[in-house]
């Protein structure tokens, strides 16, 4: 009772002190709380699953040549099958086909286009059972052709409060699929995400790709999943694949002249640590998830370093009430418990203010980031209690020193007056000022960096001109043979440029071909992607041909064996000029069978994928189906007209299937995704740490004005003017501001030079981006303690000199 009157008596004499750390506490620990939930859900990837522990991605990497490799969670459909055949250690396996997006269900007059629609094997539920089935038998819900399982937020959407059981979906207008399973997604984050649809693997069985007894190397882009028998060891499931491998590939293989392997990865570690060179799935997070965990941290050491420098810098003001408690028997450990007492109590009280406005904001949050984090103390019994022994913790951290310090007070010094702050303590406090501008200084330089290269990336000319072209999306077989009609009749809108028609838009993942190059060793194999376009679509994308010509109507040779290929192929290739030289495309792997095709261009490169990754070869076919996409350019101010119009027509043109189109330099944009929510996530928690930070700057300032209230009387009532009083009590703050940005520097530009060499095109690193750093917190510090000091100068000095 005794430690608690003397924590409420000190808290009331030093009101702006004790809010000052309060707010510090609470801004940090806020901070910390959000980043690390959001840490804790993004490693919880996948852990909804049953015996997650035992499940693993099947990983593929070819080699082909001595500069080619592909790595990729991608297998053929026999792959997974006879491997799960032949090792007894691999208790069930489950394959997926992205059947991609756009994908146009109906049911009477419901139409919808579905997303991420996927087919799988019959034991999807089995081995992914966070996606738990709610209706239908498990043993059969996914074996009959035609036969589908959906979600039951697509259950509500096509049949509101009717049970859909047994009912049919129609697709692309002239497929009808039976609902044999409800199942509920996972309430957890995972690999795949939220599914609406899936399609049994049978439907597709007459599909070559989809044969179990098809060949090996052939069609080699489905996700495999493999659960492995209790006790069975990854590397020796690993070892035997390779036996596997080697059986029904080894000899082809060799003929190729290339290598290839299968690889297990824990599902779990996916999401974290995945490093493809296809973009089947997102590379890992984990150095992002590293670099917001260091801010988390830095904004909380921040408030706790401002704890320790206030509650030291009025230590003169208990040095009576320490040397009065122990001439009446106070024992050193009594009074380092009551100090640790104090810091404890306040960092409680702002841990549940903190957890208090976590909640409360946690809306905002998600919608600001782009995340979905949920956090309800109600639903985790756990969380409350670990963060109230953080707060313990912490409150033992922050408070740890300055009670040592302040209980080692003499009463027989004290209680003379001999007491004194001394030079260790000024120079431990502007230590720590120095290490609290230092992490400041390093938030605001990475920020920076970070901004300058979301710039860096929306200005660079990639190669092609994605402003002002939308696509539309065909997405069955009935709107791509009557794609026709519909372009012509778009194509007299005042506001339509050009159009074009295309397989794939110009960045993101290509179908791919094996090709080899004439008169070399039959071990010269290329892995080459491919769009399949029309005679438009290079001149409408603004490409550049730097040598040959473009496809031309009414040559039928182009339809045939004609091929444009970009600089960076023809550097594969070795040709220094390739216009006019051939290529063997293969048409059968097994045996092998090539057709020729005549190079008759060259364009320039340009990006195909993000600036993270270099330019890979790509060839351009004049296709021989319908079309996928159209494309039209269309004026600068001329799309609301063009969308009007093309809403107007496409319900004519297709009633009952949903509209998609989008701008084809949003779509280019989505690559950036998470580096713009780390850069927005940046621009927040450094305005945060600069926050923090000045708060206890200001405390320290007003301690420091007051402390020499009878100084500042005396040099006045001498002569000295106030903007000299002013200088006299800010230089030595910005002095050690200077020596933090000293520090800041070099650190910074080594944890910004590693995280741009994540980008193959980068912006440089600019002095004036560390000098815009220096700057903006001289600024800070300027403005934070020029008040107090502009305050203490113009005070009246007989006031001052009546202080004490």
């Amino acid at each position: 009772m005794t430690d608690l009157k003397m924590m409420f008596r000190h808290f009331r004499v030093n009101r702006f002190m004790t809010i000052t750390n309060l707010l510090g506490l609470t801004v940090g620990m806020t901070v910390f709380l959000l980043i690390a939930q959001y840490i804790r859900q993004e490693a919880s990837y996948d852990s909804v699953h049953p015996e997650n522990e035992r499940i693993y991605v099947i990983d593929t990497r070819f080699r082909i040549g001595s500069d080619q490799e592909l790595f990729a969670p991608v297998v053929s459909a026999p792959m997974v099958a006879d491997i799960s055949r032949e090792i007894p250690e691999i208790e069930a396996f489950v394959r997926l086909d992205d059947m991609g997006n756009d994908r146009p269900f109906r049911y009477e007059q419901n139409s919808f286009i579905e997303n991420d629609v996927y087919a799988v094997d019959s034991s999807f539920f089995d081995i992914l059972g966070g996606y738990q089935l709610l209706q239908g038998d498990p043993k059969t819900v996914l074996t009959l052709p035609n036969s589908i399982a959906i979600s039951e937020e697509t259950a509500r959407k096509y049949f509101g409060t009717e049970n859909p059981m047994g009912k049919e979906l129609t697709y692309q207008e002239n497929t009808s699929f039976t609902i044999t399973g409800i199942y509920r997604n996972p309430k957890g984050p995972t690999l795949i995400g939220p599914i609406p649809i899936l399609i049994s693997w049978s439907t597709y069985a007459t599909d070559g790709g989809y044969k179990d007894d098809a060949i090996w190397l052939s069609s080699v882009n489905y996700i495999g999943f493999v659960r492995l028998a209790k006790g069975a060891e990854k590397t020796q499931v690993e070892t035997r694949i390779a036996e596997v491998m080697e059986k029904y590939t080894g000899e082809l293989l060799r003929q190729l002249g290339g290598e290839a392997s299968l690889t297990l990865a824990p599902i779990r570690d996916m999401h974290l640590y995945a490093s493809y060179t296809m973009d089947v799935v997102p590379n890992g997070v984990i150095k992002t998830l590293y670099e917001l965990g260091a801010i988390g941290m830095f904004i909380l050491l921040i408030a706790c370093l401002n704890y320790v420098n206030l509650t030291t810098a009025i230590g003169m003001r208990r040095a009576a009430s320490v040397g009065i408690s122990k001439t009446l028997g106070a024992t050193r450990p009594q009074l380092i418990r009551q100090f640790l007492f104090e810091s404890g109590t306040l960092a409680l009280v702002a841990m549940l203010l903190s957890i208090l406005i976590t909640v409360l904001i946690q809306p905002s949050f998600n919608s600001l980031f782009g995340t979905e984090l949920l956090i309800n103390p109600l639903h985790n019994p756990f969380w409350v209690p670990t963060a109230l022994l953080l707060a313990i913790i912490i409150g033992i951290l922050a408070g740890i020193y300055p009670a040592v310090m302040l209980s080692s007070y003499q009463p027989v010094k004290v209680l003379k007056g001999e007491v004194t702050h001394g030079k260790s303590g000024n120079r431990i406090r502007s230590t720590l000022v120095v290490l609290q501008f230092s992490m400041s200084v390093l938030l605001i330089i990475s920020t920076l960096v970070v901004m300058r290269q979301m710039d860096f990336i929306r200005k660079k000319d990639i190669g092609f001109d994605r402003k002002h072209v939308i696509a539309v999306r065909l997405s069955n077989w009935d709107l791509m043979t009557r794609s026709w009609t519909l372009k012509e009749e778009l194509d007299r809108n005042s506001a339509v440029l050009m159009s074009a028609t295309a397989d794939h838009i110009p960045f993101g993942s290509n179908s791919t071909s094996l090709y080899h190059i004439p008169g070399t060793p039959l071990e010269n194999q290329l892995i080459i992607s491919v769009i399949r376009i029309d005679h438009d679509y290079i001149p409408l994308m603004g490409m550049r041909l730097v040598s040959g010509r473009n496809f031309e109507k009414g040559r039928s040779s182009d339809s045939t064996n004609a091929v444009i290929i970009n600089q960076a192929a023809a550097r594969i290739l070795g040709y220094e000029d390739a216009v006019g030289m051939q290529i063997d495309q293969y048409e059968e792997v097994e045996p092998i069978e090539f057709s020729q095709l005549d190079i008759i261009g060259v364009i320039e490169d340009f990006n195909q994928e993000s600036l993270r990754s270099e330019i890979h070869p790509l060839f351009f076919r004049i296709y021989e189906g319908q079309p996928v996409y159209l494309f039209f350019r269309l004026q600068p101010n001329g799309a609301q007209e063009f969308i009007s119009d093309l809403e107007a027509r496409w319900t004519e043109f297709a009633p009952s299937v949903p509209l998609n189109y989008f701008f084809l330099d949003e779509s280019f944009d989505q690559f950036y995704e998470s580096e713009m929510r780390l850069q927005t996530m940046f621009n927040w928690f450094t305005l945060l740490a600069i926050f923090v930070a000045s708060l206890g700057l200001f405390a320290l300032a007003t301690f420091a004005a007051e402390r020499r209230t009878k100084e500042i009387g005396i040099r006045k009532v001498l002569g000295a003017t106030i903007p000299e009083m002013v200088s006299m009590l800010i230089k030595e703050f910005i002095l050690l501001v200077g020596i933090a940005n000293i520090i800041a520097w070099p650190v910074a530009w080594w944890v910004m030079n590693g995280w741009l060499q994540s980008y193959v095109y980068r912006a440089e690193l600019s002095p004036f981006l560390f000098i815009g750093a220096g700057l903006l917190s001289l600024f800070v510090a300027i403005l934070t303690v020029s008040s107090q000091a502009l305050r203490a100068a113009v005070a009246n000095p007989v006031d001052s000199l009546r202080y004490e």
